[in-house]
């Protein structure tokens, strides 16, 4: 029961663990007294990255879609890491605008919580891959889809108590941080082609003044 828990005296290392299941009392605990940390905010997103890696790598083969063999470091820190640090910057950027309370490391450490659920059902479900036939998928899916149900719900959560917003305000701002997120994409693609228009240009001109010279 919560009413059994000691709040006051709770240790910020056992937050996540609380998070589990008194979800609401857990960040009330971050937003009023303080109890988030940031290094163990960053400890969970390294966790996460490395959860990860090991879904890439050791899925049972029948469910993996990737090539083991072919690991690419960078395009799992883009789904990670990358990924946390846009949502973080469409957040706040839409809460801004709508009168957020919540500072960009209450955001970081709220967020960063939330994944817990899912890197724990993650590592379930890539160890069950391993024993399980193609008949019986479908406890792989249950285990995924129940660790992203779990970690969507905290994060719904940690923005609505980070932000101090109504119910509806707290759906309206995170699919406004979705639409964010693909402008942003869009503007970092849009950059990028740009660039790489502008540096093809110039090599064609430098390329073409050599060979007149």
């Amino acid at each position: 029961m919560a009413s059994n828990i000691d709040y006051k005296n709770i240790s910020p290392y056992k937050i996540p663990l609380l998070l589990l299941t008194h979800p609401v009392e857990a960040y009330e605990e971050m937003r009023w007294n303080k109890k988030g940390s940031l290094l163990v905010a960053n400890l969970i997103l390294v966790c996460f990255f490395f959860a990860t890696i090991a879904s890439q790598q050791y899925t049972g083969f029948i469910f993996n879609r990737y090539r083991p063999e072919y690991l690419n470091i960078f395009s799992v820190f883009t789904i990670t890491v990358g990924l946390f640090a846009l949502w973080l910057i469409g957040n706040m950027a839409i809460c801004t605008l709508t009168d957020g309370e919540g500072t960009f490391i209450d955001v970081w450490v709220n967020t960063a919580y939330a994944l817990v659920p899912y890197i724990i059902f993650l590592l379930i479900a890539t160890l069950v891959s391993n024993f399980i036939v193609m008949e019986e998928g479908v406890f792989y899916q249950l285990i995924t889809g129940a660790g992203l149900l779990w970690t969507a719900m905290l994060l719904f959560l940690g923005l609505k108590t980070a932000h101090q917003f109504t119910l509806a305000k707290t759906i309206t701002s995170v699919l406004l941080t979705l639409l964010a997120m693909v402008i942003i994409v869009f503007m970092i693609l849009l950059t990028f082609s740009l660039i790489q228009q502008v540096v093809q240009f110039v090599t064609t001109v430098y390329d073409e003044i050599r060979f007149r010279m």
